[in-house]
């Protein structure tokens, strides 16, 4: 059977989803003390405006997206290897994967990347 996108999808992929669900806990972390324990007060959009308007935060940000459409797209290619035995289907499935992992990064970025201070 061929196999479309990701190699043999095996152990390096495998490896890879544990590796970015450690970093993505790690980041999800980084996050929730940032934004909930941290500042004192109420969180304001005047508060997300100033954080989000340092580039250091931008691109935490940017990975948390990134990492985040990885490890779920990444999950999802790996169930439908499992599920999925004909390679026209899969080779569909991968493609849509894709372009919504595409999409979603670009409504990420468009969401985070503008704020200025």
């Amino acid at each position: 059977m061929r196999d479309y996108g990701f190699g043999s999808g095996g152990a390096f992929h495998w490896f890879l989803q544990r590796v970015s669900g450690v970093v993505l806990f790690i980041l999800l972390l980084v996050h929730f003390l940032t934004t909930h324990y941290f500042p004192v007060g109420d969180i304001t959009y005047q508060k997300v405006l100033a954080r989000l308007s340092q580039p250091g935060w931008k691109l935490f940000y940017m990975v948390f997206i990134a990492l985040g459409l990885y490890h779920g797209i990444n999950g999802i290619w790996i169930i439908a290897q499992d599920y999925v035995a004909r390679s026209s289907w899969r080779f569909i499935i991968l493609g849509l994967l894709m372009v919504a992992g595409l999409i979603l990064f670009m409504l990420g970025s468009i969401t985070v990347i503008p704020f200025k201070a």
